[in-house]
């Protein structure tokens, strides 16, 4: 299990990501070459909601044949932008059809202790996360981090919401340093801390009343 820690800022328009990834303080911290990624994840529980019921959540997307590169996260909220929420990861061989599928592994470890489960019910599609990533390492006095720049829709329910954000995550070292540079980043370009996260956007495109709209 890794902890998670996170400044997500909302940017109006794309154009604003432009900025941040000129930004001289970015470029002064960068190392190595930026990525472009594409990612479209998908969000499964079961029809009774029995993961966000515990406030989990089962996140999973296939990078290749038999490599569903796979997430489960719990608990945390966002506050000021910042999230800090537990993580395990893993590659699965195959995407588990319930959650008693699950196979050997930190997820599923996880999981059974927070048990009971209805191990035999479906899992089914909640929500999905398409979006384009350009990823940048940095390193700054104290920690090291990885800023994503992310561009694309969060769908759920035959809506969909768009996706502007600055997330700035800590890799290893101090959260303060990251803390400073989400500042500086805020001064120079119209960015606002976020509310919610992926997961929790899509929720409140959901029309349960009764779902969770933080995780």
């Amino acid at each position: 299990m890794a902890l998670e820690q996170e400044i997500k800022l909302t940017a109006a328009h794309a154009s604003i990501l432009d900025a941040v990834r000129a930004d001289p303080a970015i470029g002064a911290a960068q190392i190595g070459e930026a990525k472009d990624l594409s990612y479209c994840a998908i969000y499964y529980d079961t029809a009774a909601r029995h993961l966000m019921r515990k406030r989990l959540a089962f996140r999973t997307r296939e990078e290749a044949p038999g490599q569903w590169r796979s997430a489960l996260k719990g608990g945390g909220r966002i506050e000021n932008g910042v999230s800090a929420r537990d993580e395990w990861e893993q590659f699965l061989p195959y995407l588990p059809a319930t959650l008693g599928d699950m196979p050997a592994g930190e997820i599923r470890d996880a999981l059974l202790a927070r048990g009971p489960w209805p191990l035999e019910e479906p899992l089914q599609e909640l929500l999905v996360t398409d979006f384009s990533r350009i990823a940048v390492h940095l390193r700054l006095p104290g920690c090291e981090a990885e800023m994503a720049l992310d561009c694309g829709q969060v769908r759920a329910n035959g809506l969909a919401h768009d996706l502007v954000e600055v997330e700035l995550e800590l890799l290893e070292g101090d959260f303060a340093p990251l803390d400073a540079l989400a500042a500086e980043l805020r001064q120079r370009h119209d960015l606002t801390p976020s509310r919610y996260s992926k997961y929790a956007l899509g929720l409140k495109l959901m029309t349960d009343p009764g779902l969770p709209d933080e995780l």
